[in-house]
């Protein structure tokens, strides 16, 4: 941050998870975390953006071609008697669209978030798939 303000330009992009919104039973934890992190950002904004520098938060719902949420169907597959397919569908019914975002579309969301076109977004929170 030191070396964007001194520069007049950057962009601190933090990604937290859908558990910043209590929702979630059983992420108390990293729930807390991603909550903090969201707040950081708006406090870095205030005290940054004179400067030029734009922190931003880009919260994603959970990513299924990702290991941890492969991890967590697998889990859930095995704690119930749901099929692989019917956890990944229950996955995507917390969403509003009811589609899991992959990994690309958070990586989209992402550069988008750190370009010249999201030039007036600072100190928030851009939600890609929450409900």
């Amino acid at each position: 941050a030191r070396q964007m303000a001194r520069q007049g330009s950057g962009v601190i992009l933090f990604v937290t998870g859908s558990p910043a919104r209590p929702h979630t039973e059983g992420a108390i934890a990293i729930g807390a975390a991603f909550a903090a992190i969201e707040n950081m950002t708006r406090h870095l904004a205030i005290e940054l953006g004179p400067s030029g520098v734009r922190p931003v938060c880009l919260r994603s719902s959970a990513m299924p071609d990702t290991r941890t949420i492969r991890d967590v169907l697998q889990a859930l597959v095995g704690a119930s008697n749901m099929t692989p397919d019917q956890a990944a569908q229950f996955l995507s019914s917390s969403t509003m669209l009811h589609v899991s975002p992959g990994t690309s579309d958070t990586a989209r969301v992402a550069a988008f978030l750190v370009s010249d076109q999201a030039k007036t977004i600072t100190g928030t929170q851009v939600m890609s798939e929450i409900r």
